[in-house]
């Protein structure tokens, strides 16, 4: 079990358990479809109503669901999720998004160093891992100029829109952390 969900503030965002009362920005990142990738395994349509529980609906398959929050304006700006994969190895899958408004500045990196930060320090991680879509140059991008290994591509692992898709998996291992990170959160911007 996780302990609790208290997370260190970044530089840019802040990371909160989910609330009902981000449904309304839920919604527009479930039916939008660059958001797609990221609900990929959500295949009906939610109601208001079920994205208000989607926390606790995602908790029954074990896994956490947070909102990213703009440090300045407290509003929501993304989604995390977090999941111990393999409990022996303490390997925990994230996955991540970022509103477009959001994207192609730091807050990605500074989210994860949140995220990061609790795993490795909270929940004593042993590796983090993501999977996102191949064809995702940018989060390609993020991932190894943030130090993550590019661990494999996983052949036609994602279907959607009627065709199959290439996976690539990226992680962080604890020392590479410790090296590039152990103090971004102490840092002043």
């Amino acid at each position: 079990m996780n302990p609790a969900l208290e997370f260190r503030d970044g530089h840019f965002s802040r990371l909160v358990p989910f609330n009902p009362e981000h449904s309304e920005k839920l919604a527009t990142w479930y039916y939008g479809q660059e958001y797609r990738f990221f609900f990929r395994d959500f295949t009906d349509p939610l109601t208001m109503e079920a994205l208000k529980k989607l926390d606790k609906s995602m908790a029954r398959a074990g896994y956490c669901l947070l909102t990213i929050l703009d440090k300045e304006t407290a509003e929501p700006i993304g989604l995390m999720t977090f999941i111990l994969e393999k409990p022996n190895a303490r390997v925990y899958k994230f996955g991540i998004l970022l509103d477009a408004n959001c994207q192609r500045k730091t807050v990605a990196i500074d989210a994860i160093n949140i995220l990061a930060d609790f795993l490795f320090n909270k929940c004593f991680a042993h590796k983090l891992s993501v999977e996102f879509s191949d064809e995702d140059k940018q989060i390609h991008r993020i991932t190894a100029l943030g130090g993550f290994d590019h661990d494999a591509t996983l052949k036609e692992e994602l279907f959607m829109d009627g065709r199959y898709y290439d996976e690539a998996r990226y992680s962080l291992h604890i020392d590479m952390y410790e090296a590039l990170y152990s103090t971004y959160l102490d840092s002043k911007t």
